[in-house]
């Protein structure tokens, strides 16, 4: 049997940015995409052949380091549009966050408050940036024009209760969206591409001596409840069990589009509360650079038996301790995501632009996006027939123009 799904995302967006023309139409505005972690890559790396596509020259690009280090949460384009300098800045945080930026909410208690104005959030200081090596040193409090969300708002019902880093620590965190729902009565959003997610292990985790390359979503429901606290209790239909480890269990905190996109698909109930004692570790992260961190292993913490799950589109040369494993015997890809033979995954929102917009109809468009797992909507041949249920499905057929 075949198996899409797709969570309706939901991302809201101030239409900041318009065009000139048609063919060499240029930015007037900048473009501050803010939200959600799964689409840092991807927007990251398409920033600049989005500009390019609208006429801007003397384009470079360039990330926030931190240590050394990219931080993976912030980078910045920077093009000329129009004779003026324009940027496209996007932002790392959670799916919640927003579309609560856009709205520039005042009242939901789980709001990110670093900024004097509710509608913005730090970001890339673009006088910070050396464009030569690529590096930006600081941010600064900007308007969130774009929204980014990987489930419509209607999907954050999930709660947690754990540090804002997991096994890294940081400040104790509660959130609950069943208590605090998130609402939107905005224009319908752009909805260009399918985010596709898939389950991570450290390499300590192993079967017969080997790091394990598959899951099932039986097994992955009996871990991300809670069931099972030794990967040795993991039996697969060949009847030999897993080597015996402790399992450490790597989440999202609520308010992630990726924690509601699990929520939905394995249709299981969820660990909710952090437990870090030394028989069961449960952990929840603010973020897909802090979840690979917990899966990998950073500073004190080793990673040892932990699982986790993220945007397939990781790039694990920084994170040498992790694989990424096939889902129900299937790797995530493109390919099988288009087909109906990769379920684990979500549709982007993109709130406050329409399809007319320049972003939407540049992500919508197959051709312009420069990552091999993920899919134009258009290519999608079954949707969820309830936007954060990943079943029952409904065909909706191939319409790319």
């Amino acid at each position: 049997m075949k198996f899409k799904n797709i969570i309706m995302v939901a991302v809201a967006a101030l239409a900041l940015f318009a065009v000139a023309g048609t063919s060499s139409a240029q930015i007037t505005s900048d473009i501050n995409v803010y939200g959600a972690s799964a689409q840092f890559i991807v927007w990251r790396d398409n920033a600049a052949a989005f500009m390019a596509s609208q006429g801007c020259t003397d384009i470079a690009s360039a990330q926030l380091y931190v240590g050394g280090a990219p931080d993976g949460r912030n980078a910045i384009t920077r093009g000329t549009c129009g004779g003026t300098v324009r940027y496209f800045r996007t932002s790392a945080k959670a799916s919640y966050d927003g579309i609560l930026a856009i709205q520039g909410n005042t009242t939901n208690p789980f709001r990110v408050t670093e900024c004097t104005s509710p509608f913005q959030r730090r970001m890339i200081d673009e006088a910070t940036c050396n464009w030569a090596t690529g590096q930006c040193s600081a941010t600064r409090c900007m308007n969130v024009t774009v929204g980014a969300s990987d489930v419509p708002v209607q999907c954050f019902t999930q709660e947690s209760h754990g540090n804002l880093r997991g096994p890294l620590g940081g400040s104790w965190t509660d959130r609950n969206f069943k208590t605090n729902p998130i609402s939107w009565t905005g224009a319908e959003p752009c909805k260009p591409m399918a985010v596709p997610f898939a389950f991570f292990v450290n390499k300590s985790v192993t079967k017969l001596g080997n790091t394990i390359t598959n899951i099932t979503k039986d097994n992955a429901e009996l871990i991300f409840s809670g069931q099972i606290q030794d990967w040795s209790d993991m039996v697969d239909s060949d009847g030999t069990s897993y080597d015996a480890k402790p399992i450490a269990v790597c989440m999202r905190h609520a308010g992630s589009g990726t924690q509601a996109a699990i929520d939905g698909y394995l249709e299981s109930p969820m660990i909710t509360v952090q437990d870090s004692a030394s028989t069961y570790k449960y952990y929840f992260n603010d973020g897909s650079t802090d979840m690979m961190r917990c899966v990998n292993g950073s500073g004190s913490w080793s990673g040892a038996g932990a699982i986790g799950y993220a945007d397939a589109d990781q790039i694990l040369t920084s994170y040498p301790n992790t694989t990424q494993i096939a889902l129900n015997g299937v790797v995530a890809s493109a390919g099988a995501i288009a087909g109906g033979n990769y379920n684990f995954y979500s549709l982007q929102h993109l709130y406050g632009i329409t399809d007319g917009s320049p972003l939407c109809a540049f992500a919508k468009n197959p051709a312009n996006i420069a990552n091999p797992l993920w899919v134009a909507k258009c290519k999608m041949v079954y949707e969820r027939a309830r936007p954060c249920d990943a079943f029952p499905l409904q065909w909706t057929g191939v319409a790319c123009p």
